[in-house]
């Protein structure tokens, strides 16, 4: 099914205030939000280097023309600034948004940065602190880690270390804090990253889906 050809018709005037039949290519609709986590009708796909919406929608529903429900599944509304970029993408954008910073570290002109210096500066320049703290239960063996951003001041004085509770039923409870300061480029990388897992809608499902969308639109 071609996602756009569902879109609904409406009119518009032209420049000449006439009314003319356009498609409506802001209508939106998405997944009950109660569904999402469903593994009966989602599942997780890691993207590939090479790897673009119309790719995976041709090796897994064997129709290209379904690119739409592979992004639909994670309710990506962007295909390019929501997807993983590859190495030489990345490279390029961190150039784009970093050389002028870097420019003013070195202070140089933004024409003559490099992308060596780029990547210099951003390895080297401090983006956040982060605080990590993992709780492990002796009974259950499960750990539950959580991350704080803090600021410099706050990251001089966290108290790193592991420290053991004793409960009174006999069980303990231990807790490892560390800190660390996070660089741009570290922290570049892991926004990119992070875009990498996405939802595929089992292919079961997906004719249901288009039947469903385009009684929607």
């Amino acid at each position: 099914m071609k996602y756009f050809q569902q879109l609904p018709i409406i009119k518009m005037p032209d420049y000449n205030g006439n009314f003319v039949n356009v498609t409506n290519i802001m209508e939106r609709t998405e997944i009950v939000p109660s569904l999402l986590n469903n593994a009966l009708l989602f599942y997780s796909y890691d993207i590939k280097g090479g790897d673009t919406p119309d790719i995976i929608a041709q090796k897994y529903y064997n129709d290209s023309y379904r690119y739409w429900i592979t992004l639909y599944g994670s309710q990506i509304l962007d295909p390019i600034g929501d997807w993983p970029m590859d190495p030489n993408l990345f490279n390029d954008f961190l150039v784009d948004k970093y050389k002028s910073a870097t420019a003013n570290s070195l202070n140089i002109a933004v024409a003559n940065v490099t992308s060596s210096q780029v990547l210099t500066y951003t390895q080297n320049t401090v983006y956040q602190y982060v605080e990590s703290v993992t709780t492990t239960d002796s009974t259950s063996l499960e750990s539950n880690t959580t991350i704080y951003f803090i600021d410099q001041n706050a990251y001089a004085n966290v108290d790193q270390g592991t420290q053991t509770a004793i409960l009174p039923s006999g069980a303990s409870v231990t807790v490892v804090t560390t800190a660390y300061p996070q660089n741009i480029f570290d922290y570049e990388v892991q926004v990119n990253e992070a875009k990498r897992t996405i939802n595929l809608v089992n292919v079961n499902y997906a004719g249901i889906l288009e039947k469903q969308l385009s009684s929607l639109f």
